[in-house]
């Protein structure tokens, strides 16, 4: 799997929904943090993820550290300012 391949995977409306549903308020900064995290993947990174096949789950996985972490560059510059319920997220 190239790079490009996995932003074109990231790309698609699904995933778009799925920042939706986990933080409607903040869903386009999560959809934004998530790309980038994704541009800055390298090649070798990326060659693991195609071994395993697993290109859903690694994206997922992204989007729930993302919003659960309280460490992570996201939480300090966005959720820190906007409160957020303890709710859980039925994205499936």
């Amino acid at each position: 799997m190239l790079k490009a391949e996995l932003i074109d995977e990231v790309q698609k409306e699904e995933y778009k929904a799925i920042c939706k549903k986990m933080l409607p308020n903040l869903w386009k900064d999560l959809y934004q943090e998530l790309n980038l995290i994704i541009l800055e993947k390298n090649e070798e990174a990326i060659e693991r993820i195609k071994n395993t096949n697993g290109a859903r789950f690694y994206i997922g996985g992204i989007l729930c550290n993302l919003v659960k972490s309280t460490t992570s560059p996201f939480y300090k510059t966005y959720r820190n300012t906007h409160e957020l319920t303890d709710e859980v997220y039925d994205v499936g």
